[in-house]
């Protein structure tokens, strides 16, 4: 906390020189300060403290507001400062390449083409600006606010198919490159121009085709994006909201036939994007600020005018379609190898999965006529998932849905944010949820 502290005062009383400057100081003062924002998402360190009373030490959750406070105050800044060092300006080099000349020429191409990708992986201007578009999405998912930033896929850094990337000589990149070009415009990505018309959802243009297939790091970008879903898209008049649902909804499934489906059974995905894709969907369907309130996070009084809405919203069927996301989500993350580190977003996906499970179990019922044909929704289709066996066995294999202090996927969920990392704001979000259960004790309900 203090390295933090001495940082973020350091760079607020050096900022304008090394802006003036310019050049690899000031990049390299940009991903300092992204550290510190990093760490202030992340805050509400968990510590053992003593107990004056009795002089034992018990676990105390310190609340760093502060913390937070800073990551949303200048975060703003700090795009404005990467749009003064054009971080977000990508250079391509769209020239020909000549995969089919001599032997000494193709060597030469190879080389050539080597170090436009090592600039264009390890360049420090590309990481500020692939950090900023993770760290938009996550303030304003907490924050419950839109982004600073619209995701479009050509303004993402560029970055080649890996098995063309591991060519270990120029003609086997040769070879590799002829296939990747051969294959189309979903499987490579080697200039900024694309011949496809953009997908667009409120205000979010996405190109399909954009991302090379085994990128993972870019295409968990784009995902990330999607993810965060414009808030003012759930004020949209019923037909408008429902043709952007429809479009999100296509353009997931093919996200997920290209770059998620394509995984290696048992391999690890260090993104955990199958997580991050299941998130999707509960922001597509439902206003998580609005749950929330219905909960009570802002009192009792403004929980009394929107718990009418979310009622509705649990007995639909996009109740139980974001129901049975939140459960998919419970399941891949609970296959996380213990010790494993997870991504940033993973404390915000499994807070706001248990938020959407709890509302649907507390305020929704079931309908007489509801049926496993009901059910079908196409994503879980392309995954080969039954929908109605999954809300069966999460139900505690009853036919209806369980009450909340029943449910074993509701304290599933705050197991899993106990244990799914060492960062205080697992612990945090744990401990809002407890409140939640009956037997949340008065010293959690008064400490929140």
């Amino acid at each position: 906390m203090r390295i933090f502290e001495t940082l973020n005062k350091a760079i607020l009383a050096s900022w304008e020189k090394c802006i003036l400057t310019g050049g690899t100081e000031a990049v390299a003062m940009a991903q300092a300060a992204l550290l510190g924002q990093t760490f202030a998402l992340l805050s509400s360190v968990s510590y053992l403290s003593p107990r004056h009373a009795d002089n034992v030490a018990r676990l105390t959750i310190i609340k760093r507001k502060k913390d937070l406070l800073i990551a949303q105050t200048f975060h703003g800044t700090l795009i404005a400062w990467a749009r003064r060092l054009d971080v977000f300006r990508v250079t391509c080099i769209p020239e020909k390449i000549d995969v089919h000349g001599a032997a000494n020429g193709l060597r030469q191409t190879w080389k050539k083409w080597i170090q436009r990708e090592e600039r264009n992986r390890k360049s420090p201007v590309v990481r500020v600006a692939a950090a900023l578009f993770i760290h938009d999405v996550e303030i304003a998912e907490i924050s419950m606010s839109d982004r600073f930033l619209r995701h479009k896929a050509s303004d993402l850094p560029p970055a080649c198919d890996e098995d063309l990337w591991s060519a270990p000589i120029a003609e086997v990149w040769a070879e590799r490159f002829k296939e990747v070009s051969a294959s189309g415009p979903s499987k490579t990505d080697y200039s900024c121009s694309t011949q496809q018309a953009p997908v667009t959802f409120g205000g979010v243009y996405q190109h399909q085709g954009s991302i090379a297939a085994k990128d993972c790091f870019r295409s968990y970008i784009v995902l990330s994006g999607l993810a965060s879903f414009p808030k003012e898209t759930h004020n949209y008049e019923a037909l408008n909201r429902e043709r952007q649902r429809e479009q999100k909804t296509r353009f997931l499934i093919n996200f997920y036939t290209s770059h998620i489906e394509p995984s290696k059974e048992g391999s690890h995905d260090v993104y955990l994007r199958r997580a991050l894709w299941h998130s999707t969907f509960i922001s597509s369907d439902v206003n998580m600020d609005r749950l929330e309130i219905a909960i009570g996070r802002e009192g009792y009084n403004e929980s009394q005018q929107r718990i009418n809405d979310v009622r509705e919203w649990a007995c639909s069927l996009d109740g139980q379609r974001c129901a049975l996301h939140a459960i998919m989500i419970l399941r891949e993350l609970e296959k996380i190898v213990l010790g494993t580190e997870p991504p940033i977003h993973i404390p915000r996906t499994v807070f706001c999965a248990a938020i959407t499970w709890f509302c649907y179990i507390k305020l929704g019922r079931d309908g007489p006529d509801l049926s496993q044909h009901d059910l079908e929704f196409p994503e879980f289709k392309v995954m080969g998932v039954n929908c109605y066996q999954i809300l069966f066995e999460a139900n505690g294999y009853k036919g209806k849905r369980l009450k909340s202090t029943e449910s074993s996927v509701f304290r599933g969920f705050i197991d899993l944010l106990q244990r799914v990392g060492h960062w205080g704001i697992s612990n945090t979000l744990a401990s809002i949820l407890r409140l939640l259960l009956p037997e949340g004790t008065d010293d959690e309900k008064n400490r929140f």
